[in-house]
């Protein structure tokens, strides 16, 4: 996916891309995260509570979401480029 502004960094993964859905106290993502321990770039689906100070903190759990909120947060993962072209290339060849 190249070499992308690393937006977080945790000591698991460095945060390259966020795609996000704000539902009040909530929030779901789409991220482009690189894998520290193997480089890879991968892409998760993750779910963040908003804390009393104002931060967001991720929520180890599935991400339930409904078609609707997928389509939302599918597209502003495209809007704010969490994909690579490749990706969305094979993704309209599926489609």
């Amino acid at each position: 996916m190249g070499n992308k502004e690393i937006l977080k960094s945790t000591k698991y993964c460095d945060l390259l891309g966020q795609g996000r859905v704000d539902n009040g106290d909530a929030i779901s993502a789409l991220e482009t995260i690189r894998v520290k321990s193997s480089g890879n770039d991968e892409i998760r689906f993750a779910y963040y509570k908003k804390t009393e100070n104002g931060n967001d903190r991720m929520i180890p759990r599935p991400l339930d979401l409904s078609e609707d909120e997928l389509l939302t947060l599918f597209e502003d993962a495209i809007d704010k480029n969490v994909f690579s072209p490749y990706f969305l290339k094979k993704l309209k060849e599926i489609i």
